[in-house]
């Protein structure tokens, strides 16, 4: 069973190292990640969290609810309801599998043995800490690599 992200549409806050705040809003079971920094902490009416510009998006750790504040809820817009694939890769057999997640369905999901070139921009399934979010999401604003992001799409783009 997958574990919930707050309730659809909750809106967070999120306090970046480099200053300033990033955004988060729940598509549960994963999160969508604003593409937007602001140095001081906006409040739900100023934000556009029905059709945002979104970074990336991304299932997290559990622990993410100690760290980033929840700054409110609304409505979330279809086209953030959209299905989003995610790249899996076996640990034996170096197979390379596309796990479709739901928007606002915790227990739904689809997966499905693909080939390398399907999974190339592919984000990978992981259940990220708060702080590799936090610093991904950095590294997104600053136009820089996140380095673990780009390890684990160079092993995943080998032919084995």
């Amino acid at each position: 069973m997958t574990r919930a992200i707050g309730t659809l549409g909750d809106l967070f806050s999120i306090s970046l190292s480099m200053g300033g705040y990033g955004y988060a809003i729940s598509l549960n079971p994963i999160l969508a990640f604003f593409d937007l920094r602001t140095q001081s902490e906006m409040t739900l009416d100023s934000l556009d969290c029905v059709n945002p510009k979104i970074a990336f998006k991304a299932g997290v750790h559990i622990s993410w609810n100690k760290r980033w504040h929840k700054i409110g809820h609304c409505a979330v817009g279809e086209n953030l309801m959209q299905p989003v694939d995610f790249v899996r890769q076996d640990i034996i057999s170096k197979d390379l599998y596309i796990y479709t997640r739901f928007p606002g369905n915790v227990e739904k999901f689809l997966e499905r043995l693909a080939p390398p070139e399907e999974c190339v921009d592919l984000d990978p399934l992981w259940s990220w800490d708060p702080e590799q979010i936090e610093a991904r999401l950095e590294a997104h604003l600053n136009n820089t690599e996140y380095t673990m992001l780009k390890n684990f799409k160079m092993r995943t783009q080998k032919k084995f």
